[in-house]
């Protein structure tokens, strides 16, 4: 099954708390083999999560409506 991967920072302090766009994408990707996902995409971006505007987030959508995905991760904390 397809899965994308999608990794978001808002502030320069993540980078220093362990949560940085490249850990967030290894923590991501590691779910990712333990489920057994093939990963077809990862999306990152440096953009405040106060609109759902965000440019990496509406290409992420356009790929799910159009494309067979299974499953979308995301690092939460």
């Amino acid at each position: 099954m397809k899965a994308v991967i999608y990794c978001r920072v808002s502030t320069k302090a993540q980078a220093e708390d362990g949560t940085s766009l490249e850990s967030q994408q290894k923590a991501c990707e590691r779910l990712a083999i333990e489920k057994g996902y093939e990963i077809s995409h990862v999306f990152k971006e440096d953009y405040p999560g106060d609109t759902l505007e965000r440019l990496e987030l509406m290409r992420l959508r356009e790929l799910v409506r159009s494309d067979h995905v299974g499953a979308v991760i995301c690092h939460a904390t």
